[in-house]
């Protein structure tokens, strides 16, 4: 594989799971109420709002590290010659 596309799939791992993580922290935010005075912005937001925000926000970087893992190598199954093993193939 070209070496911009394993560039590619570790920056898409970072970006979604920067994105998991402030998702988690707005529910913490909007769940909460003692988080909830710290970020006075979100106070004039409504709780529904935040919340389905903040799902769609962890849902979308779930999906972006989920969708970019390597692609697995084949199984290598052994090739038998009466009782010993002289070579491998890629099932």
């Amino acid at each position: 594989m070209p070496k911009t596309y394993n560039t590619m799939v570790e920056v898409n791992k970072i970006v979604g799971y920067v994105l998991a993580v402030i998702g988690l922290i707005g529910m913490a935010i909007a769940t909460i109420p003692q988080l909830k005075t710290l970020v006075p912005i979100i106070e004039k937001i409504p709780q529904l709002y935040v919340i389905i925000g903040s799902i769609f926000i962890v849902a979308v970087g779930a999906i972006l590290v989920a969708k970019n893992q390597k692609p697995k190598m084949p199984k290598e199954v052994p090739i038998f010659h009466g009782d010993a093993i002289v070579g491998y193939r890629r099932h």
